[in-house]
């Protein structure tokens, strides 16, 4: 996990590719409109920014997610207007809000260790407004820490094997 206000380091080639297909294969309902090449900008630009975490599970990945601050105005009038919550601007640090884009996990470990990683990257978690969309994205849902925190319950059970990277 990277210091806080330290700049992650750039994805290999190799993590870029296994990451690319793995949002293509099964996000391909959040990633099929993307060419592989804006896809691969847009996984880059997360993990420069520190707002994607991913889970390896025995070298392959299980788990990929993005999620960033947000003011939660800005979130409810985006949604609102049918902007795209995402636009290539970095996470608000002050921000009040969390937007949590997608959370694709073919295991419950993975899903696990996702969260935990968002939890670690955003310690003060539980006192954001926290949002997501569902796949259509016409509709904008507030999350409650509690839902959060019940999924996340189960982290200690992640194996040394299955280690949350990034965030």
């Amino acid at each position: 996990m990277p210091r806080p206000n330290a700049q992650p380091p750039a994805l290999s080639p190799e993590l870029l590719f296994a990451l690319t297909l793995f949002a293509r294969g099964q996000g391909r309902h959040l990633y099929g409109n993307f060419s592989p090449e804006v896809l691969a900008d847009y996984l880059q630009f997360h993990a420069a920014q520190a707002t994607l975490a991913f889970v390896r599970e025995d070298g392959q990945v299980t788990g990929l997610g993005i999620a960033w601050q947000m003011h939660p105005g800005e979130i409810e009038r985006r949604h609102q207007h049918a902007r795209p919550m995402f636009d290539w601007t970095p996470s608000e640090t002050n921000a009040r809000g969390l937007f949590i884009a997608n959370i694709i996990a073919t295991t419950v470990p993975a899903r696990r260790g996702l969260l935990a990683g968002l939890f670690r990257r955003f310690p003060q978690w539980a006192d954001l407004q926290i949002y997501t969309q569902r796949k259509d994205a016409r509709r904008l849902r507030r999350v409650a820490p509690l839902a959060l925190a019940r999924l996340y319950a189960g982290h200690e059970t992640i194996k040394e094997k299955e280690k949350v990277y990034g965030c």
